[in-house]
């Protein structure tokens, strides 16, 4: 039987406040409101506690993971998008309450037995613990609008309804994400050695916790040296990670002029190719000879496909893919293929990113906001480019750990569908993405051809 998500919500109902998350943040930014702050911490104190007791594993750590994930908000809440600051809390909080694992002490007994029930598969109770921080951790590095429903519905306790009010989006988009969310989920658990159920369990917070975090963070009372010094370390972090990222974007827009320079200073005269119009018709004559009779369906300029069977590439299909051909992490792997597997892990995690957000990320309204709209399909055509050369990436790595045809050939279809699926989208660059999957196509045959 697969695994399956057992929801147990908090007592507390979701809050019936209807100011939004937006509007208390530009309060607090603007005029440092502390009963905007207040309501901030209280509207999504028990997502963040579950994130830092679960990575953490006891309540003393818990609380000061807590109070320096509010503290870092009061010093970056400018910088928080969207409706809801929920999904950015929690991976605050998972990231803080690591750090401090790391740096503090080792995770010791839980005090939450009562919380998270024992499976058959966990074993012991370190198991059970790791098991429930994992579950944190790996939630906190999906996509925001992944990330959201998952803390909005399982972690807060708001329905489908709710949830959908609050971020402005269809219901149907909220559980349609919830699903895909709690999939992925599944399988980076699994790529962890852990299969037993996944248990999200909306623990509340204590509220002597909730106060000193309210006190701390309008400065009615000053906070102990060690959150002050988390509070600074996390900040540091986020820093470097977007400086990294920038360093990132101007080189990768540099080495794109640089490209561009180069090309047209080799083709100066680069002429146009015509496209011949395509027959409908690509059956030839009975009374003809096949092999020596033109394919009307490859006429010159047109590029079909010799791999009709092989649809675009989706999500769905994506996931489906990662469970059938991409192996857990084994306790008995040597070091090498345990690295490797991880690599590809991330590789093909990239991959699902990127795909994500370019069919499921909803579009800004051009009337109302086009310049959201013009830097949402900037970014949309920006991914889609990307996806060959993260499927070439993911195939590299596959290849060192897959040997054999059998079990490489998966990985030659996976590139002709990601190349089909960039064809697909709209103000892509039609040639580069026909080339693009043209290779693949080609791969793959020469691929079938050795057999």
């Amino acid at each position: 039987m697969p695994p399956r998500f057992l929801r147990l919500l908090s007592a507390a109902a979701p809050s019936g406040d209807v100011t939004s998350d937006a509007e208390l943040l530009r309060k607090y930014v603007s005029t440092r409101d502390a009963d905007a702050f207040e309501l901030l911490v209280r509207r999504h104190a028990d997502a963040v506690w579950n994130a830092c007791l679960r990575v953490l594993g006891n309540e003393a750590d818990a609380a000061d993971a807590f109070q320096a994930t509010f503290l870092v908000l009061t010093r970056r809440a400018a910088t928080v998008r969207g409706t809801c600051a929920g999904g950015w809390l929690h991976r605050v909080a998972a990231n803080t309450a690591r750090r401090l694992r790391a740096r503090h002490r080792p995770m010791v007994e839980a005090n939450f037995d009562e919380t998270i029930a024992p499976g058959p598969a966990l074993g012991d109770r370190l198991e059970r613990d790791e098991f429930a921080a994992a579950v944190h951790e790996e939630l906190a590095q999906f996509p925001e609008h992944y990330r959201l429903p998952v803390v909005l519905c399982d972690l807060e306790g708001h329905a489908h309804s709710e949830a959908a009010k609050v971020l402005g989006w269809p219901v149907g988009s909220v559980s349609g994400r919830l699903s895909r969310a709690h999939a992925m989920l599944r399988a980076r658990l699994a790529r962890r050695g852990f299969v037993a159920p996944v248990l999200f369990v909306a623990c509340a917070v204590p509220s002597r916790i909730v106060q000193a975090a309210i006190g701390i963070g309008t400065g009615a009372i000053a906070a102990p040296t060690l959150v002050s010094h988390l509070t600074e370390g996390v900040l540091l972090s986020m820093h470097t990670a977007k400086m990294k990222v920038a360093t990132l974007l101007a080189v990768g827009f540099l080495g794109a002029v640089g490209l561009g320079v180069v090309f047209a200073a080799e083709h100066p005269n680069a002429p146009t190719i015509a496209v011949a119009p395509t027959q409908d018709d690509d059956k030839p004559d009975p009374e003809t000879d096949p092999k020596t009779t033109p394919d009307p369906k490859w006429a010159k300029g047109s590029t079909p496909t010799a791999f009709p069977e092989i649809p675009a590439i989706t999500s769905k299909s994506l996931t489906d893919f990662e469970q059938k051909h991409i192996e857990p992490i084994f306790v008995g792997d040597p070091p090498l293929r345990k690295l490797l597997k991880m690599k590809l892990q991330r590789a093909v995690q990239k991959l699902a990113d990127a795909l994500d957000y370019v069919e499921n990320t909803k579009e800004p309204d051009s009337a109302t906001n086009p310049i959201a709209f013009s830097n949402f399909h900037d970014k949309r055509l920006r991914l889609c480019t990307s996806l060959p050369s993260l499927m070439i990436e993911a195939q590299t790595i596959a290849f060192e750990l897959y040997p054999t045809a059998e079990s490489r050939r998966p990985w030659l279809v996976l590139k002709v569908a990601v190349g089909k699926r960039v064809e697909l989208i709209r103000h892509a660059p039609r040639d580069e993405a026909q080339a693009a999957r043209l290779d693949a196509e080609i791969e793959l045959a020469r691929h079938d051809q050795k057999k």
